[in-house]
């Protein structure tokens, strides 16, 4: 059977309606650098919207849209394995919105205007790698946020106005490798930084990297494709 990839970026596309017309074997779908709006303003965005693409859809990347909140018809696409949806309004998560996303491996919301993250957001998605939530307004992490992930090989917490940081024994306390760990340009005192990187070497004794070039990071990197 086909399957089919969808890209409709930089259409100035306002609303989903019609897209119960395309074909149902899309794996991914594209909709970024639009003028999308959420369900809150949009009437055809219902919670069954991507009814017809929930068995085969993998990849769902909304850049660049007007959603102030996440929308719940995303949460029904069970084998979806990566979700973008950079620059947007979205200002909070509540703690089922991912719950039935558990093929889920790289989730990326920068750019919104995140304030806190539930602790139980990943609760039941333990099969993810990639963590990024850079440039929102994220002041603390939740303690125990990854703590019933395994697998996490990168998590960025980057350009959020964080004033600290848990433990960082206690928050990779159940990952099989140590996940590079992105905190760039936060409000994180030198003093704490001393002492997560303490925290980072102590780590370095129990686990291996998941990646020896990049670790604990309070600067952006030199390499640029690490930030594309």
């Amino acid at each position: 059977m086909n399957e089919f990839n969808a890209k409709f970026n930089n259409k100035n596309i306002a609303s989903l309606h019609g897209i119960n017309l395309l074909p149902k074997d899309i794996i991914s779908l594209y909709f970024s650098n639009n003028k999308l709006l959420g369900p809150e303003c949009d009437p055809a965005f219902t919670p069954k919207i991507f009814e017809p693409f929930k068995n085969k859809l993998k990849y769902l990347i909304l850049n660049n849209t007007l959603f102030t909140t996440l929308p719940t018809a995303i949460g029904n696409l069970k084998n979806l394995k990566e979700l973008a949806i950079n620059n947007s309004q979205i200002a909070k998560l509540t703690k089922d919105c991912l719950k039935n996303l558990i093929l889920l491996e790289d989730v990326r919301l920068n750019n919104c205007s995140l304030k806190e993250l539930p602790e139980d957001l990943f609760k039941h998605n333990n099969k993810l790698t990639d963590i990024f939530f850079e440039d929102n307004q994220l002041q603390t992490i939740p303690e125990k946020l990854i703590e019933n992930l395994e697998n996490v090989e990168s998590i960025s917490f980057s350009g959020n106005p964080l004033i600290t940081f848990p433990n960082l024994k206690t928050f990779f306390k159940g990952q099989k490798k140590l996940p590079c760990l992105k905190l760039a340009n936060t409000k994180i005192a030198e003093k704490t930084r001393k002492n997560l990187k303490k925290n980072y070497r102590e780590l370095e004794t129990e686990k291996e990297y998941n990646n020896p070039w990049y670790n604990i990071l309070f600067e952006k990197p030199t390499y640029i494709y690490e930030y594309l």
